[in-house]
Order: C-alpha cells, then sequence, then structure tokens
C-alpha cells in the first residue's frame, strides 16, 4: 500500500494524483495562499513495517513542499522527530511542534523555520 497525496475537486469525484514519488505522506497542511501543500515525507516500506505508532510515526520523515497543482516534491528540511506543520500569521513560515533531542528541536517545542528550510527560530521550549 502506498499512500499519495489527492485533492478533490469539489465539481468533479475523483481525487487527483499529485506526485509520482511513492512514499507515506502524513501531517499536509496548504500554505496561507493554497498554492502550495507543505508535508511529512518518509518511506512507505518502512512505515508499512512499523508495528505501533503511539505518539507518532516511529520512521524517519521529511518536511516537504509540493505544489497544490502537482509536481515534484521539493525537501525543506529533515524533521528530526518534529511534526505537525501549522502556519500562523507569517505565511512565509512553518511551524513544527514535538519532542526532539537533536539540536534542532532541542526538546518539547514549536521551532519556526522559512519555507526553503533556513533561520531555524525556537518559539517555545
Amino acid at each position: 500500500m502506498v499512500v499519495i497525496f489527492g485533492r478533490l475537486n469539489l465539481m468533479v469525484s475523483a481525487p487527483k494524483k499529485l506526485t509520482k514519488t511513492a512514499a507515506f505522506y502524513s501531517s499536509p497542511v496548504f500554505t496561507p495562499d493554497g498554492k502550495t501543500i507543505i508535508a511529512l515525507r518518509g518511506s512507505a516500506i518502512d512505515r508499512l513495517r512499523t508495528q505501533q505508532e503511539f505518539g507518532g510515526p516511529s520512521v524517519p520523515m521529511d518536511l516537504v513542499s509540493l505544489s497544490a497543482n502537482g509536481g515534484e516534491t521539493t525537501l525543506i528540511m529533515p524533521s528530526r522527530g518534529l511534526g505537525k506543520p501549522f502556519f500562523t500569521d507569517d505565511p512565509n513560515r512553518v511551524y513544527l511542534n514535538g519532542y526532539s533531542l537533536t539540536a534542532l528541536g532541542r526538546g518539547n517545542g514549536v521551532i519556526s523555520v522559512r519555507l526553503d528550510g533556513t533561520d531555524h527560530v525556537s518559539t517555545l521550549l
């Protein structure tokens, strides 16, 4: 089983395949302008082999972007345990929360990064 992004056109009942990259996608969110999808992407094979996911996916995930019209995915950054991307009033930054012991996450809290993965800011620790 491979999970692929789909977008439902309300005028047509069939979903539209947005990427050819076979992977497990999680926590998709549209950018405030609706033109881009930000999501976590991991190995579909590793995901299927995972016995339990209490607390979220345990497979390594990457934060990626994808045009809402479909196309190639772009790596923003490895998520390193951070997840649940969301936006606030700044459309140029994506926020992530979760638990990470890496220098990037620094434990429980919220960080934000630009959409190109630069300028990491610890917002809440």
